[in-house]
């Protein structure tokens, strides 16, 4: 992740337009991909309302892996980090 850094700064308009996207994906690594792209923005609490529409649009998806990303990206807000 630290060679994209320089990217998630400058492109963040771009990075959520495409996991909104993805997020309603009928392909679950998709939407997976979705919550994967935006977990660095779990570090600035301004993304936080953005995050969590697009947990509050899988939270009810019932793969495994889509379920293990929402965790992971709560786990991050709880750690405040």
């Amino acid at each position: 992740m630290q060679s994209l850094k320089p990217v998630v700064k400058t492109h963040h308009k771009e990075i959520f337009a495409l996991a909104r996207k993805l997020s309603r994906s009928a392909n679950f690594w998709q939407r997976r991909l979705s919550l994967v792209l935006v977990e660095w923005y779990t570090r600035d609490k301004s993304f936080h309302p953005q995050i969590n529409q697009l947990v509050k649009a899988l939270e009810k998806d019932e793969e495994y892996y889509v379920k293990k990303a929402i965790v992971w990206i709560k786990k991050n807000f709880e750690k405040g980090k």
